[in-house]
């Protein structure tokens, strides 16, 4: 139990990383790895990533703290409820979540920019298929350092 609360935690610590020299921005991987802990180990799990994602989302950016924990509690609690539904260990599944959540989520701080409708559209969409890349990416890195569960996914298995 308390080796995948350290690998949580150094997740988060490593998208940090990843975002602050991407350049930051909400949603980038830090929203992702809450996204993908949802999809992997539930509710629970996605909640709690989700927010610390939040809190070092909103340490890198300077933004709200609570707006930003809450968003990423919500989107890691809703990819938990999903894993009930989908095969939430297929790369497909966390590319697609990671797609709609970040276009959605793009649209939604758009409005508040103040951006055009096209303009809104393409940052969105350029924001959504940068991250289905980061996903395949961090999906990627889940299935090479749980090998338990690769095996079973590379089998067909469940």
């Amino acid at each position: 139990m308390w080796w995948r609360a350290l690998g949580w935690a150094a997740g988060i610590w490593l998208a940090a990383g990843l975002q602050a020299a991407w350049g930051g921005g909400m949603p980038g991987p830090l929203l992702l790895l809450a996204l993908l802990a949802g999809l992997w180990s539930g509710i629970g799990a996605g909640m709690l990533v989700g927010a610390g994602a939040g809190l070092c989302d909103a340490a890198l950016s300077g933004h709200w703290l609570v707006a930003f924990m809450l968003i990423g509690m919500v989107c890691g609690a809703g990819a938990g409820v999903m894993s009930d539904w989908v095969a939430h260990r297929h790369p497909l599944v966390g590319v697609t979540v990671a797609v709609v959540t970040s276009f959605l989520l793009c649209l939604i701080f758009g409005l508040f920019m103040h951006l055009s409708s096209h303009e809104l559209l393409l940052f969105a969409a350029r924001r959504a298929g940068i991250n289905a890349l980061w996903m395949l990416l961090i999906s990627g890195i889940m299935f090479i350092v749980s090998p338990r569960r690769s095996a079973h996914h590379l089998d067909g298995n469940e």
